[in-house]
C-alpha cells in the first residue's frame, strides 16, 4: 500500500498521520516513551500582503 508524504507516528498499533505544510515546523513532546503533544506552527512570509 502506497502511503501519502507525511510523517508517521504508530502508538498502540494505530497509525497517527502529521500532515505536512507548505512552510512550519512540528515538535513531538514525548513522556515515557509515548508521543504525548505534537506542536505545530506556521510561517507565513510577509510579501506586501495587507494582513496576515
Amino acid at each position: 500500500m502506497e502511503k501519502e508524504n507525511g510523517v508517521y507516528i504508530i502508538q498502540d498499533g494505530k497509525e497517527i498521520r502529521i500532515i505536512p505544510k507548505n512552510f512550519g515546523h512540528d515538535t513531538l513532546i514525548w513522556k515515557n516513551g509515548r508521543v504525548l503533544d505534537v506542536e505545530s506552527s506556521r510561517r507565513v512570509r510577509v510579501n506586501e500582503q495587507e494582513e496576515i
